[in-house]
This record gives structure tokens, sequence and C-alpha cells, in this order.
């Protein structure tokens, strides 16, 4: 299980940030794959090529990112990490969370946070899909949208929006359900 650690993210610049979600997008195009060639990356993020490698490199450093050699084709790829800080930026980018606290729970597909935004104490579930999980979930066409190919991250992400409209649904409707707050990603913030 991944750890998240969010005291690297007031360290990561907007090129930092404009670099992951490159990856994120590339890996989107890539349908059978999620190697990203870093040239397309560096492409997407429209930043100068050296200025990509050196984001990349640091990235790579922090574990936010992953390259892989000797495999065709070779390229980068997003790792749990920084799929989690694309997700967190934009959840801080929206005031949905300003505060990041104890982590209260843990299971086999989420892990559950207490965040907080302004005064308000909420929880943050971070949809994680492991192998068994992923697998079992392909095999069913309502996660993948008929998709030839899905990369375990982005069912999750789909998952989550499904979470996230039940929950408005049953909470509009009155039952005993925490109030979803807002959505991003493999990210959900409730009551």
């Amino acid at each position: 299980m991944v750890k998240l650690d969010v005291n690297l993210m007031r360290f990561l610049t907007i090129d930092d940030f404009i670099v992951l979600t490159a990856v994120e997008k590339a890996m989107e195009n890539h349908a059978l794959h999620a190697l990203v060639p870093i040239g397309e990356v560096a492409s997407i993020a429209r930043l100068r090529h050296w200025r990509t490698g050196k984001i990349i490199g640091d990235l790579q450093k922090h574990k936010l990112l992953s390259f892989e050699r000797g495999t065709r084709p070779e390229g980068l790829s997003l790792n749990v990490s920084g799929y989690d800080y694309l997700a967190l930026n934009s959840l801080r980018k929206r005031d949905s969370v300003d505060a990041f606290g104890n982590q209260i729970s843990v299971g086999k597909e989420s892990n559950i946070y207490i965040v907080s935004a302004g005064e308000q104490e909420r929880c943050l579930k971070l949809h994680r899909r492991g192998l068994l999980s992923f697998k079992r979930g392909v095999n069913k066409p309502n996660h993948h949208k008929r998709r030839r190919s899905a990369s375990w991250l982005n069912l999750s992400a789909r998952l989550a929006i499904k979470e996230f409209a039940c929950m408005k649904v049953l909470h509009d409707r009155q039952f005993p359900v925490p109030q979803p707050y807002d959505l991003s990603r493999h990210c959900v913030v409730m009551n």
C-alpha cells in the first residue's frame, strides 16, 4: 500500500504540476500501454525539452513518476503518489482542502484521511484499487466504458465518480450518508 506524504507538495512548483498533468494526459492518449515518451510530455506541457527533462528527473527522485528503460516502448508513467498530488492540488485550488490531517482508515480499496477546509473538518477518501480488484473490475463493462484497456488509475477515478454521484443522490433524498463536497480524479471529499 502506498503511503501518502503531503509534505513534499508545498515544495512542488507550477511547472512540476504542468509536467505531471502532461504525463496524465499523454497516458490517456496511449490506450494500449501506459508508457509515454519524454518528447510527447514536453510538447503537451509546452515547456522546453531540457526544462521538461530536469523536472522529470526531480519528479522521479520523489517517486511521483517512473521511467522504464529497456522495454518497448520505453517511457514515463505516473505513479500513485503523482496521481494523488494532482488530485490534491486541484482540490486545494478549489478550496475544498487546505489542511491535511491523520489517516483514519486503511482498506484494501481506499484510504481515508482527515482534512479541513477553513473551519470545517472533512474526510478525504482516496480510492486505491489493487491489482486483484483491478482484474475483477476490468471484466465488468460498466467500469471502463468499452475501452480496449484501462489503467487502474482511470478505473479508480471512474469508481470515485460513481460513488460521488450515488452519495449526492442519497444525501439529497435525506438518507443517512456523508455529505459529498467535492471530487477530483480518484479523491472524494465528504463530511
